[in-house]
């Protein structure tokens, strides 16, 4: 008897997510799933849910891999999952206690900014040897200008960005109870501004440390 060669194929399970201000649940929606081919890696701002799936001829595997650019950054250590009899459950642990809005960041963590080599601007704005002629210097003004213009742009998108978040911040204090209000003025005092909570469960039993920016370090003014 001639066996048929094992197919595999590759998949992107159907996911559904909500959120609280300290979790991330995401569903995984996979019928009758083997907690023992499930594999979840957490890291500090992407998951990554794999699980190998035989068919019950055996002929067949399916790889499924959902892949996700988180929109804020999680605990990997305080994450976990679990599984059900339709899908896998996936908890998160945010670091900082505010709703995301946003599953996944718009632009993944691994995917490199567009840049610009120097040497290819300033073979446009350079002329040749023998000299520059009128034209030449009417397109490199133009090209001053635009750079110019651009560099506004950018700068009046993120003002327009922070200001965003400071509205969000505004509305969620002013539409919240007193301990919600409590928890937001006691966390983001206490950390000097680097903290800010919503639960005044938490933050009510002890004093909010300070928690800087990844890569920045806390010192004081004169130091």
């Amino acid at each position: 008897m001639i066996m048929e060669p094992t197919q595999q194929q590759q998949k992107k399970p159907r996911f559904d997510w909500y959120e609280t201000d300290q979790l991330i649940v995401i569903g995984v929606m996979i019928k009758q799933i083997d907690k023992s081919k499930v594999h979840v890696e957490f890291q500090p701002r992407r998951i990554i849910f794999t699980y190998e799936h035989q068919t019950e001829n055996d002929n067949e595997k399916i790889h499924y891999e959902l892949i996700l650019d988180l929109n804020g950054e999680i605990i990997p250590s305080e994450s976990n999952w679990k599984v059900t009899s339709v899908k896998a459950e996936i908890k998160l642990r945010k670091v900082a206690n505010y709703r995301w809005q946003k599953l996944e960041v718009a632009v993944p963590c691994n995917q490199p900014k567009t840049c610009i080599p120097m040497n290819s601007l300033s073979k446009v704005t350079n002329t040749d040897s023998g000299g520059s002629s009128s034209n030449d210097n009417v397109k490199t003004k133009g090209m001053m200008r635009n750079w110019d213009e651009l560099v506004k742009q950018v700068e009046k998108d993120d003002e327009q960005e922070e200001n965003g978040v400071e509205d969000l911040f505004r509305r969620i204090y002013s539409s919240g109870d007193e301990n919600l209000r409590r928890a937001m003025n006691k966390s983001f005092v206490e950390s000097n501004g680097t903290v800010l909570s919503t639960n005044w469960n938490d933050v009510g039993k002890s004093t909010v440390e300070m928690k800087p920016p990844d890569n920045c370090e806390y010192r004081k003014w004169n130091e």
